[in-house]
């Protein structure tokens, strides 16, 4: 069990060697030797000394480094073994992505031997229930796999972080993105991800109903949607939309009881 917990032990060695040597009150009340005196006392003592002339910096300095060379000793010797401990659990709920993912996987690692890549296959709803229940716990990963019908309820939250400075100081490039994927994924010019595929999702219509509706196919870029009152995606539905009587959807309600009360 010891080399599973290595990582572990050598981040926990590290911590507890920082803490002891930086350790200053106890050792100041009971240590009323010299010769027993930590280094954080030894050098509050030797400031002291000088305390009544001109400060001596340079002897401060040596006492100061005397104080640092020995954890960054410590940290060089152990830092390894800590890094090694990293490893990114990545979940996935399309079972037909994890080999394409795994392919990634095994060039960044190449390319990062300190990491290690794991990924898990998950349900749909398994994986959305189990990152919001890391959200309310704090345990969430850094990076999820994010989904547009998802994420403006986190960034509502203030679940997510604006990648924008973050882009902006790496040089990300996002002109190596298809089309318009990167702008669907920034809300009030935040951008809260980066798109790592997408769908073919598309609005298939006849040509001749929006023709006799007197609506330009071209529109249909631009249609939007909110659970309110569906937007103009709704509007446009309510608009092609028929009855027996030739009545659309998108009359008034007034005209709709009127016609209906004419016998039209």
């Amino acid at each position: 069990m010891l080399p599973v917990h290595r990582s572990a032990l050598a981040t926990l060695t590290i911590l507890t060697a920082l803490s002891a040597w930086n350790e200053f009150f106890w050792p100041f009340l009971v240590g009323r030797s010299e010769s027993v005196r930590v280094m954080a006392v030894a050098i509050n003592a030797f400031r002291q000394q000088q305390a009544g002339g001109t400060p001596d910096w340079s002897g401060l300095m040596a006492c100061t480094v005397l104080g640092i060379v020995p954890i960054a000793v410590l940290v060089v010797f152990f830092g390894r073994r800590v890094v090694e401990s990293f490893q990114y659990t990545g979940p996935k709920w399309d079972q037909n992505q994890p080999p394409a993912y795994r392919a990634c996987a095994d060039a960044f690692e190449k390319q990062n031997p300190d990491i290690r890549i794991k990924i898990t296959q998950t349900g749909w709803f398994d994986y959305w229930n189990a990152l919001s229940a890391a959200f309310v716990l704090g345990t969430a990963p850094d990076v999820i796999t994010d989904h547009l019908a998802r994420y403006p309820e986190f960034v509502q939250n203030n679940l997510l972080v604006d990648l924008g400075p973050l882009i902006t100081r790496d040089k990300v490039a996002t002109d190596i993105y298809f089309g318009g994927l990167v702008k669907v994924w920034g809300k009030e010019g935040k951008q809260y991800g980066l798109p790592k595929d997408w769908d073919t999702i598309a609005i298939v219509y006849n040509k001749e109903m929006l023709q006799k509706a007197g609506i330009d196919p071209k529109s249909l870029s631009d249609l939007d949607w909110n659970p309110k009152d569906g937007g103009s995606f709704g509007r446009l539905i309510a608009q092609l939309s028929v009855d027996a009587s030739g009545k659309q959807g998108s009359m008034p309600v007034s005209i709709l009881k009127m016609s209906n009360n004419m016998g039209c």
